[in-house]
């Protein structure tokens, strides 16, 4: 290493990845600073993350259960894309894009290989593939003096981006007598294709993005007259509230009855929390979200043995929620030489990946320092006027309380996003563009407008 150069590390080349190395040499190329030596790590053939569908991905999968009941699956090839046919975002396109990097399309609501193709654009626009490593997994991140990350050779690094996603390491809550179960059960994760299920009668567990999505696919076969029935259990809350009365015609609605969370299976009898049951159940997809997890920090290692962010599985962190960040849950508390982006819940991504990247950049280009005592804003969401009268007692509310300092959603996350841009503020003064300073108006308005998806989407 030159002297003067810094090293950085970054951990995926996904939507986060992608972003945290164009700031980086954006911060880099400025006068005064360190030369930049970057280096991105890619266990996958190419640029996307969770977006890249390979061709070769599969749905197949074998069952296990842990020493704790816990059901776990293991494919038969790499981990499988989340993504599935029919699959488009529920963000509009102009709303969901990089600041620097606008998307184009015909469709307000994008298909996924339009994502995907929007990625690989941005790498190539900005010129990124240089500085990735495909088909390069870490095996191992650790602090050795700097810090120290081990592929087929090693490699020590000054800073290090952990953008490895947050879509690999697929959740199914623990349900008492879900073991029994004799039919088909798998995550939301393994889902390709609502034909797969025809003639079926499906239980979708979990009425967030991915459950209401696949509950309404299911339930339009339907409407092809290819019969099926299809459950949607959940807390009650939904992302997919009833039409209103200028909402399109929503026909697959009638195909889906909406059940209370699960209590407990007793093998093809299914209990919900009212004490209602049904038995007539042939597959559960449980759409219940993924753990966070980081496959290459072995408990054993430090700083994970002493100040572990996660659970220890296996050897290895992973668990529902994070732990160990700083006020900006960004790094890690009490060492600001590694970062861990878009942890948040409830965003859009893509901008607020920038907005992160760009301030970790600066800091690391010595650009600016953050003050000692950081003050954000707190989250309204976070606060309850009079707390529950119990704590939660299922797997499934637990783990949203566990999650409750990581879920953002609007107006929130535009106002963690604006002070961000603030501790950024001296690095230009005057000359900071517009759409550093503040959201644009025109954004704040594109979130707040849920009647768009419902009228283009049907949900």
């Amino acid at each position: 290493m030159c002297p003067g150069s810094v090293r950085v590390a970054v951990i995926g080349a996904g939507a986060s990845g992608l972003a945290q190395l164009k700031q980086l040499l954006d911060a880099f190329a400025r006068p005064n600073t360190p030369q930049l030596d970057v280096v991105v790590y890619e266990s996958q053939r190419e640029v996307g993350g969770t977006w890249f569908r390979s061709s070769h991905d599969k749905k197949k999968y074998i069952r296990h259960t842990d020493s704790d009941g816990q059901l776990f699956f293991s494919p038969d090839a790499e981990n499988p894309s989340p993504m599935y046919d029919g699959l488009r975002t529920n963000l509009p396109y102009d709303l969901m894009s990089y600041r620097d990097f606008p998307m184009e399309h015909d469709d307000i609501f994008p298909d996924q290989p339009a994502v995907e193709r929007y990625l690989r654009d941005y790498a190539k626009k900005f010129d990124l593939y240089k500085y990735i490593r495909f088909n390069t997994p870490v095996k191992r991140l650790y602090r050795h003096g700097k810090w120290r990350i081990e592929t087929d050779t090693v490699e020590d690094f000054d800073f290090v981006c952990v953008a490895n996603g947050h879509y690999a390491d697929s959740w199914i809550p623990l349900i008492p007598g879900l073991d029994s179960f004799p039919g088909e059960v798998l995550h939301s994760r393994y889902y390709r294709c609502p034909e797969d299920y025809a003639g079926k009668s499906v239980m979708v567990v979990g009425s967030f993005a991915s459950g209401s999505d696949l509950s309404r696919q299911l339930a339009g076969l339907n409407l092809t007259g290819r019969s099926m029935t299809v459950y949607l259990s959940s807390s009650g809350s939904t992302y997919s509230p009833p039409p209103g009365p200028d909402d399109p015609p929503q026909p697959w609605r009638e195909y889906i009855r909406n059940v209370p969370l699960i209590s407990r299976i007793d093998e093809t009898k299914i209990s919900f929390e009212d004490g209602s049951q049904v038995d007539d159940v042939d597959t559960l997809i449980f759409a219940t979200g993924y753990r966070y997890s980081l496959p290459f920090c072995k408990a054993f290692d430090e700083p994970w043995k002493s100040t572990p962010p996660l659970d220890r599985i296996d050897g290895s962190l992973s668990g529902l929620s994070m732990r160990q960040l700083d006020e900006l849950l960004l790094f890690l508390k009490d060492d600001r030489t590694i970062s861990f982006p878009v942890l948040q819940y409830q965003i859009v991504p893509f901008p607020l990946a920038e907005v992160q990247a760009r301030l970790t950049a600066f800091l690391w280009a010595g650009l600016f320092m953050l003050p000692e005592h950081l003050n954000l804003p707190s989250n309204p969401s976070n606060h309850h006027s009079t707390p529950p009268a119990t704590p939660p007692d299922t797997p499934v509310r637990k783990v949203v309380s566990m999650r409750q300092n990581l879920v953002f959603g609007a107006p929130y996350e535009f106002i963690y996003a604006e002070y961000l841009m603030d501790l950024m503020r001296g690095v230009d003064g005057d000359d900071t563009p517009s759409h550093w300073q503040r959201i644009e108006p025109w954004r704040r308005e594109r979130r707040a407008d849920k009647a768009l998806r419902r009228k283009l989407l049907g949900y």
